[in-house]
């Protein structure tokens, strides 16, 4: 194990875990963290903490050639599933490497576009031109967006929820499937 974060309620606790640790296995404390497997972390003066993975998602607009694409206001057209192109790509091998990174984006920091990638993820086996070009929408939505962050919090505000749920109801012309998806605002 080459990363290891201790994270509790208790700094007695913690460090009780760490000296049990330190006992079988080399262990180096290098203090609060504000970086960990590519997910950057700060904390504010009320404890919240926020997260982000702005640097990664530069490196992926970089690499994929965007970085002086103008940036897209939302991460999927909405009429994708009209869109009729039947002009697969030679190879899906940059299409499958670039889905594998907004998958891990998606699940750790970016919730905001776990529907879409999910919907290009359908794709990796023989994606389209039109497939792409969403895949670098996406891209071009997060370099527009790269500096948001999530905030966590332990503290909870009654009365201050607000949630959002969508469905489009068989749209998908291949299986007739529904995509549908929610979001839960806690205002604070």
């Amino acid at each position: 194990v080459d990363d290891l974060l201790i994270a509790g309620s208790s700094e007695k606790i913690i460090n009780m875990i760490a000296t049990q640790l330190q006992d079988s296995f080399e262990l180096k404390n290098l203090g609060d963290v504000k970086l960990y497997l590519g997910i950057e972390i700060s904390r504010d003066e009320e404890g919240n903490f926020h997260i982000s993975q702005q640097k990664y998602i530069e490196s992926i607009v970089e690499e994929i050639g965007l970085t002086n694409a103008k940036s897209s206001n939302f991460p999927l057209d909405t009429g994708y599933y009209k869109i009729d192109n039947s002009e697969f790509l030679e190879s899906n091998e940059n299409y499958r490497k670039h889905i594998g990174k907004l998958l891990y984006l998606s699940t750790n920091t970016r919730p905001d576009i776990a529907a879409t990638v999910s919907i290009l993820s359908q794709k990796v086996s023989r994606p389209t031109k039109t497939d792409m070009n969403e895949l670098k929408r996406t891209i071009r939505y997060l370099n527009g967006s790269s500096d948001l962050k999530l905030k966590l919090s332990s503290k909870l505000h009654e009365g201050r929820y607000q949630v959002y749920t969508d469905a489009n109801w068989a749209e998908n012309r291949l299986d007739r499937k529904t995509n549908s998806g929610y979001f839960m605002e806690i205002k604070g």
